[in-house]
């Protein structure tokens, strides 16, 4: 003796989506529907080959069955019509080309990602991967092929290249087969982290020396450069590029501590000169402590025991 399963609900199973209006979600929609419909032993009302439910009963849950997921607007103009093969028969014209529109520009926008410049490469490729199962889940397929080639021109030029090299190397090996997708997208992670600490230190060095360089060339009585004549720490000859070098005197007063144009003593440039001494042959005066010149003075009178 069997026992019908009797028809207990009129609710749907949870995992049947709402339909989009648009139709992006058709083709998960109408297969999650179809089994929980023909789980309920309701299915030969919808596809006609029972157009007459047996029971009233039968016909009511049938009605029930079909606006409940659908938009409001797709409910009002079905619910006037005289069967549930109609009106399932219109949801699925209607759905069928709305959904084929859609998931055909579902599929051109995916293609078409590109990452933001200056944006967190791992986080791009996990959302990546992420959309692709959003987008298997209402029946956008996208081969792997397609997808490969999304994931290289979405990415910087030199991380393209290092993929693109990857799967060169791969097909060198094996020309039948390719890099998994998500094998490809961790080692394009890791080439990212690589060149990012790489970058990093490269920073880091540059400001350092650039630091190091300000610190010296500020040092009060130093002077930081290339030069001739002292070497390092004060020794004859040799170049002194790169090292400190001791303030020259003033040449006024030969103090360390300023040059002559900022001298407070007075210029011995023009004091009087000495006067000559009678009887010497000549007499020489230094005109210029900073030319280092002299001059002599021819004597007026020549004293006769000074043989010529």
């Amino acid at each position: 003796m069997t026992t019908a399963i009797p028809v207990t609900t009129d609710s749907l199973l949870g995992n049947v989506p709402k339909l989009d209006i648009k139709g992006a979600n058709w083709a998960i929609f109408s297969l999650r529907f179809q089994t929980a419909v023909k789980a309920k032993e309701l299915w030969s009302h919808f596809d006609g080959t029972s157009p007459c439910p047996a029971m009233a009963e039968k016909r009511k849950y049938g009605e029930t069955l079909t606006t409940q997921r659908i938009p409001d607007s797709t409910a009002l103009r079905v619910h006037s019509l005289n069967s549930i093969a109609a009106m399932w028969n219109e949801i699925v014209c209607e759905y069928t080309e709305k959904g084929a529109y859609a998931q055909t520009d579902l599929r051109t926008k995916f293609l078409n990602l590109q990452c933001p410049i200056d944006g967190d490469i791992h986080q791009f490729l996990d959302d990546l991967c992420t959309k692709r199962d959003e987008l298997a889940a209402i029946g956008v397929q996208i081969e792997e092929k397609d997808y490969c080639s999304t994931i290289i021109q979405s990415l910087p030029k030199y991380l393209a290249s290092f993929a693109s090299g990857q799967l060169a190397t791969a097909h060198l090996y094996s020309p039948t087969q390719t890099i998994d997708p998500d094998v490809l997208i961790s080692l394009i992670i890791e080439e990212s982290k690589r060149r990012s600490r790489k970058e990093t230190r490269h920073a880091r060095s540059k400001a350092k020396n650039r630091d190091g360089d300000e610190a010296m060339s500020l040092t009060p009585g130093n002077s930081f450069g290339r030069g001739r004549g002292n070497g390092r720490n004060g020794s004859q000859g040799g170049s002194s590029r790169g090292y400190a070098r001791q303030r020259g005197p003033c040449w006024n007063c030969g103090s360390r501590e300023h040059y002559k144009a900022q001298c407070p003593d007075p210029d011995k440039k023009k004091e009087t000169p000495p006067a000559v001494t009678k009887g010497s042959t000549h007499a020489v005066t230094f005109d210029s402590d900073e030319e280092g010149a002299f001059s002599v003075h021819p004597l007026e009178e020549l004293d006769d025991e000074v043989p010529l």
